[in-house]
């Protein structure tokens, strides 16, 4: 919508996207979701190949999203990034290994 006024604007220039790095990020993040999905799946169906209880499914079923969910509200509310926090991650690996 900006290019085209300001392409009317300029006159005879055109402007053409060249790359778009939008197009990119969404399908890594569309990705990154069903990963999300397809690892928490396995794992609940991994809780009852071995354990062979409904109930500890259940319960492991339950307390993924339980986990997830807060992380992700607690990271938003103190501003920190998925970049942050692999940092900290690393350095907190690097210190370890020491």
């Amino acid at each position: 919508m900006q290019l085209a006024k300001l392409s009317a604007d300029v006159g005879n220039i055109t402007i053409e996207k060249v790359y778009d790095r939008a197009t990119p990020i969404a399908e890594d993040y569309q990705a990154s979701l069903r990963m999300l999905i397809e690892g928490g799946l396995l794992a609940v169906v991994v809780v009852f190949l071995f354990l062979r209880n409904i109930r500890a499914t259940i319960v492991a079923a339950v307390a993924l999203p339980l986990s997830v969910i807060p992380t992700f509200l607690g990271m938003y509310l103190f501003g920190f990034s998925l970049n942050i926090i692999s940092l900290l991650a690393l350095s907190l690996v690097i210190g370890i290994g020491r």
